[in-house]
């Protein structure tokens, strides 16, 4: 996960091999291209382990990722008392056709500004925090609040550099 192949100008034919295992059953595994579903596999009974083998074109720059989950790609509530949904997502294998990968969606970008933002926002206005001098942090940082927003304002970095550097205007 988050290795980069490569492919000739024309693009070609990878092999995917998928295994899944889980303590808790699962119904479906998806091999996703791109966001959307190019193969899956389905368990009506579910099951605590799927393998899938399949054969993507790819003709561009892409991604491939896989997912596991319940029936029809719905979450099967978790016997915990909060019921959560049991499912995975893998982090994207990237794909690079004829030159060196690159993908990017101005929109995207954007709407995960705003995610990240929203996510600033809420440390400072919304989470929970003891009073300043009441608490030793282990980070041993003076400032708590700019700790945790650091992460964030990197992120918010990096989209901006990526973005002059496609010449994109933000």
């Amino acid at each position: 996960m988050g290795s980069t192949l490569r492919l000739p100008g024309g693009g070609g034919t990878v092999e995917v091999e998928i295994l899944a295992r889980s303590c808790l059953p699962f119904h479906c595994i998806e091999l996703i291209r791109n966001g959307e579903v190019v193969d899956r596999l389905e368990e009506s009974a579910g099951t605590h382990e799927m393998h899938l083998k399949s054969r993507v074109t790819i003709d561009r720059h892409s991604w491939l990722a896989a997912r596991c989950s319940g029936p029809g790609y719905e979450a099967v509530p978790h016997h915990d008392s909060w019921k959560r949904g049991i499912m995975a997502h893998t982090s994207p294998v990237y794909i690079a056709v004829g030159e060196d990968w690159w993908m990017f969606s101005r929109d995207t970008a954007n709407y995960m500004l705003t995610l990240i933002q929203g996510c600033i926002d809420f440390i400072h206005t919304r989470s929970p925090q003891w009073q300043k001098g009441s608490v030793t942090h282990h980070h041993g940082r003076e400032d708590h609040l700019a700790f945790l927003e650091e992460p964030f304002r990197e992120a918010i970095q990096a989209i901006h550099r990526r973005m002059h550097s496609l010449g994109i205007p933000h």
